[in-house]
């Protein structure tokens, strides 16, 4: 039998029995320690250079750098509205792209962060891109900031 580490812990709970709100004391508890987690998988410290060149060439296409219908095939209809809507508006003119992380919860799907600096503060966009046909798909996206 393993002996608990763990000290008593009083615990004061309000007794609703009466009308007025009086606290008693209940049976001390014992911490039981816990046990091991399961590691999450670690991070993927880069993200994989088919990947990157979708999520740059989408972004250069929001700051003007490049135009709209040069990445239409790369877009899903969604992701070709969002995009051609932010760029017609010209608010990411001058963003930068500050870093890019991405995860694959799925063999064929993508989650990707990114973090832009537009006049001195952060932003975030968030993509999702999907393997359609053996290729990466931007299937949408969302700006915040």
């Amino acid at each position: 039998m393993t002996s608990s580490l763990a000290l008593p812990i009083p615990v004061l709970l309000p007794d609703h029995t009466r009308s007025r709100r009086v606290y008693r004391q209940l049976v001390p508890v014992r911490a039981v320690p816990s046990q091991p987690s399961r590691q999450p998988p670690p991070l993927r410290q880069s993200t994989p250079p088919d990947q990157l060149q979708i999520i740059v060439a989408v972004l250069e296409t929001l700051f003007g750098h490049r135009p709209l219908h040069q990445i239409g095939r790369l877009l899903s209809d969604h992701a070709f509205g969002v995009v051609q809507l932010q760029q017609q508006s010209g608010r990411w003119r001058g963003a930068s792209i500050a870093s890019v992380r991405s995860q694959e919860p799925r063999r064929d799907a993508a989650e990707v962060s990114v973090r832009l600096v537009l006049d001195g503060r952060s932003r975030a966009c968030a993509m999702r891109l999907d393997r359609v046909g053996g290729k990466w798909q931007c299937s949408d996206i969302q700006l915040l900031g």
